[in-house]
């Protein structure tokens, strides 16, 4: 178990503990399918405020609908990097 899972472990155990609706996307052995259906839950449904991704879920997903993250793994892969970059222009520009 890397620190990366047991940080996961940790805020999904504190989120749970506090009622807090969320979407797991860091669960290995999720089919396509799975990870799509949490997606659209995490967006569509306004209670669903988090949504808990590792690096390897996070590729080739549009993140652009979010407006915060918090990255909990180092950012070494130029593409992932990129799209946190992506979703923080987005942000900005719906602020203004």
């Amino acid at each position: 178990m890397t620190s990366v899972d047991v940080a996961s472990n940790i805020c999904r155990a504190l989120l749970s503990g506090a009622d807090v609706p969320f979407e797991n996307i860091t669960r290995m052995g999720m089919t396509r399918q799975e990870k799509d259906a949490a997606l659209a839950s995490f967006r569509r449904d306004p209670n669903v405020s988090v949504l808990l991704l590792n690096r390897a879920a996070a590729e080739g997903l549009d993140l652009s609908f979010v407006s915060r993250i918090f990255v909990m793994e180092p950012l070494d892969n130029a593409s992932l990097e990129q799209q946190v970059r992506q979703c923080v222009r987005v942000f900005r520009r719906r602020l203004r």
